[in-house]
């Protein structure tokens, strides 16, 4: 008995999603590649990884720049910030320099050339300088009633990169420097083009459980894993746009 030939417009997944893949590896290793200077590189891998990211649903938006809150107070300058894009009030945009409400924010990442003890505990102090700023939510109005203040969700931090100082990904020294970190520095996804993407899930207790993608497709899974977790979060909470309006009045 013969067997059925596939049909000619069979579209296989995994093929598509490594081509994917080994075309953006090539975007990051050309912006490497052709620009000497040190602070342009790292701006072109940035944005390699912005635009990369614009691919998530309409709801995100997706830059870099500076996370404020009602306080006066700013973070240090973040490489991707993943913020709502719909019921976001306001983003100040100030010749280029982005500055994006705190309640806003759904997730931050570092860009870095590698995944590395150094740059895992660099990206951790970034991402706290985010998670330490004060975050507002108010009870919100409908036809009914009012609905309570929501809770404040996480805010995700993660780390992306080209390569991989630890080889493998999956091993006992990548997952005993994340445990090292402290909690507002924990970083819960992160992607080696090259080499893997990884989740990484806190417990109670201090312990944790880390999963590592194969290298074949780790952009694929790092984009999926991302969209998993942020639906997770759901909406961000109702901001009081007052409590920044005093600060605006206050003169800070």
């Amino acid at each position: 008995m013969k067997k059925k030939a596939k049909k000619s417009s069979e579209i296989k997944l995994r093929d598509k999603y490594i081509s994917l893949q080994r075309k953006f590896e090539g975007d990051l290793q050309l912006s490497k590649r052709s620009i000497d200077h040190p602070v342009s590189k790292g701006d072109a891998t940035e944005l390699c990884w912005i635009e990369m990211l614009a691919n998530l649903p309409k709801r995100y938006q997706v830059e870099k720049g500076y996370v404020i809150d009602s306080m006066n107070n700013t973070s240090e300058q973040i490489d991707v910030i993943v913020f709502d894009r719909h019921f976001c009030p306001f983003m100040l945009d100030h010749k280029g320099v982005k500055l994006v409400p705190a309640e806003s924010v759904y997730a931050v990442f570092e860009a870095k050339p590698a995944i590395s003890k150094k740059t895992v505990e660099y990206a951790g102090k970034k991402i706290a300088s985010v998670r330490k700023l004060k975050r507002t939510s108010i009870p919100i109005p409908h036809a009914g009633g009012v609905y309570p203040a929501k809770e404040l969700t996480p805010i995700l931090g993660g780390l992306l990169t080209t390569t991989s100082d630890y080889s493998p990904l999956m091993s006992k020294n990548l997952q005993s420097t994340l445990d090292k970190l402290p909690p507002e520095s924990r970083i819960d996804i992160g992607c080696a083009v090259s080499a893997g993407s990884f989740e990484i899930e806190y417990q109670p207790g201090g312990k944790s459980f880390l999963n590592v993608s194969e290298k074949e497709t780790a952009l694929i899974s790092f984009f999926w894993s991302l969209i998993s977790r942020l639906q997770k979060l759901g909406t961000i909470a109702a901001m009081d746009i007052r409590a920044y309006l005093r600060a605006i009045e206050e003169g800070g």
